[in-house]
């Protein structure tokens, strides 16, 4: 099955930079969010939404044509 992946700020470099930080991504029918940061070697705190829902949960299942972002924690004060 097929995720779109978009990923925020310094994220895209894990990327190709021709992919203008999107990219699509084949995943087996049981993939969760975990997968997704494991197939891109991402092994930092990041966060993560699905369908614009923010998920904590790295344990999530995906499903077909999800749309996936992943940006950086924000911090201020």
């Amino acid at each position: 099955m097929q995720v779109t992946v978009r990923l925020l700020g310094r994220l895209r470099d894990y990327i190709p930079a021709e992919n203008r930080g999107h990219i699509t991504l084949d995943i087996a029918s049981d993939a969760v969010v975990q997968d997704i940061l494991d197939n891109l070697g991402i092994n930092e705190h990041v966060l993560v939404a699905v369908n614009d829902q923010h998920e904590s949960n790295s344990k999530t299942r995906l499903q077909p044509n999800d749309q996936v972002m992943i940006f950086e924690p924000v911090a201020g004060g």
